[in-house]
C-alpha cells in the first residue's frame, strides 16, 4: 500500500505533503544512523574528541544571530540547516562511540 492508497490522503492534499515529508525524514534519518554508526566502530575515542573547527562555531553563530535579527537570506537558511543535519549526525556518532567504549569495557 502507499500513502495516495489511504482515503485520508486524497481528501486533504497539505496532509499528503506532510506524509511525504515525513517519508523522507525517515529515509535520511535511516541514512545519518548509518553513517553515525560507521564513524562511531572506526575510532569511537575520536569521534568523542571531535568538535567543530573554530571558523565553523563561528560562521553557525554569525547565522543564529543574524536569523534572530534581520533574518537570513534562502541560500544562508540552506547553510544553516546543512549545518544542523551535520551536527545531528556527529551527535548521533558520539552516542554510539559512547555505547561501544561501554561494550568494550564490560
Amino acid at each position: 500500500m502507499i500513502l495516495t492508497d489511504l482515503p485520508y490522503f486524497s481528501v486533504c492534499p497539505e496532509t499528503l505533503i506532510f506524509a511525504l515529508n515525513l517519508q523522507q525524514m525517515v529515509a535520511y534519518q535511516n541514512i545519518y544512523d548509518s553513517l553515525a554508526e560507521f564513524m562511531a566502530e572506526l575510532n569511537p575515542a575520536k569521534v568523542l574528541a571531535f568538535h567543530a573547527p573554530a571558523n565553523i562555531q563561528t560562521r553557525v553563530e554569525a547565522l543564529l544571530d543574524k536569523k534572530r535579527g534581520l533574518g537570513l537570506t534562502q541560500p544562508e537558511q540552506e547553510e544553516l540547516d546543512h549545518y544542523f543535519i551535520l551536527e545531528h549526525i556527529v551527535r548521533l556518532a558520539k552516542s554510539r562511540a559512547r555505547l561501544h567504549l561501554a561494550q568494550a569495557h564490560s
